[in-house]
């Protein structure tokens, strides 16, 4: 009410209404120095092992019942097959893992609340759906970061000078990475669907300082094996459950073509895990 000020929120209004609505260069420079200061990213190793971490969830905010009024459906399949998610996968993904940094106060802790798993690119080039409904960018890892609360709420505004610094910021860590071969087309592919930021520099001294969430050699191979059981299972139509019931359920209910077409893209996805 009139009066009444939101301290959870004041922050992300005094930088929305005083440093990115008049635009100044001061600004950006704060812009530019709290989200490289504070942005959290998965390690380059993992995107050379599993560019795509999760290739058969998308995300649906419609699946839980405090969306649609209906029914809770989170877990069920839609209808191509893949896992609709809230972004409750994404956001467990880095939750074991400790952060790598210069930061003192990110260096060797854990995180716990007030962070957001955000996609840095919302859209996707020439096309209508969110990057975040897309299986292949969805879970892409350099489509993905952590940042506080009230510093994520700046890069969900379409086009703004902190979006377009965030996605040259992961365009400057991860593109230049080089892939197997086998792994390489398919980050070619997903590349393309995102766009590059016009007139926007990432310094040489940006590159160095970044927070990473540490996972190890054994970490990373425990994802692949468990990525490729969970594509097992789907191609199996049975066994053990993928991460709900509701899962398997609904998909044995597809058309054969649709289940035939989504097993042979991740049967092509895990043979590049190999």
């Amino acid at each position: 009410m009139r009066g009444s000020i939101d301290g959870d929120n004041i922050i992300y209004h005094y930088l929305r209404d005083e440093l990115i609505e008049r635009d100044s260069s001061e600004g950006r420079v704060l812009i530019r120095r709290m989200i490289h200061d504070l942005s959290i990213w998965l390690p380059i190793e993992l995107y050379r092992r599993i560019p795509v971490l999760l290739p058969f969830v998308v995300r649906d905010p419609s699946c839980r019942k405090s969306v649609n009024k209906r029914r809770e459906e989170w877990g069920s399949c839609d209808s191509r097959g893949y896992f609709r998610d809230d972004n409750t996968l994404v956001k467990s993904i880095p939750r074991r893992y400790k952060i790598a940094s210069t930061n003192r106060f990110y260096s060797g802790r854990k995180l716990a609340k007030g962070f957001v798993a955000c996609h840095v690119w919302r859209k996707l080039r020439g096309k209508s759906e969110l990057g975040s409904r897309n299986p292949m960018s969805n879970t892409f890892v350099p489509n993905l970061v952590w940042l506080p609360r009230q510093i994520s709420k700046l890069t969900d505004r379409e086009g703004s000078f902190a979006q377009q610094y965030l996605q040259a910021l992961s365009i400057s860590i991860f593109k230049p990475v080089s892939l197997p071969l086998n792994r390489a087309s398919v980050a070619r592919a997903i590349w393309k669907m995102l766009d590059s930021p016009k007139n926007m520099t990432i310094k040489g001294t940006e590159r160095r300082g970044l927070n990473f969430f540490e996972v190890s050699d054994e970490g990373i191979q425990n994802r692949v094996d468990d990525l490729l059981t969970r594509i097992a299972t789907i191609k199996k139509r049975g066994g053990r459950k993928l991460y709900c019931s509701r899962y398997l359920k609904t998909y044995v209910k597809l058309p054969e073509r649709t289940k035939i077409s989504l097993e042979n893209k991740l049967s092509k996805y895990a043979s590049s895990m190999v």
